[in-house]
């Protein structure tokens, strides 16, 4: 199931640039990876972000070890699930506007 593999692992590369995109653009620090997950931090709009998503989100908010101290890790899917998750962080956002 070549084929199969090859158009999954293609749909999970275009949800992870999508989002990294994404949180880029809204002023978001991400440090990509080579793996099927993606590090953003919030900085300030930690708590609210974070608040958006509990519920809605399978995600790791934080890490213990200090070279991912602020930074939350998500799994990438595609696009139109990373589409989701980039809507409810807008969302938390225009709430602390």
């Amino acid at each position: 199931h070549t084929a199969d593999m090859a158009q999954s692992v293609s749909r999970v590369r275009a949800g992870k640039n999508f989002f990294c995109e994404a949180m880029q653009v809204l002023g978001f620090k991400v440090l990509l990876t080579e793996g099927n997950f993606i590090h953003v931090a919030f900085g300030p709009q930690s708590q609210a972000v974070h608040a958006a998503l509990d519920g809605h989100v399978l995600y790791r908010a934080s890490f213990d070890h200090q070279s991912l101290a602020g930074y939350t890790r998500f799994s990438v899917a595609p696009e139109e699930l990373m589409a989701r998750v980039v809507n409810l962080i807008k969302k938390s956002m225009k709430k602390n506007l």
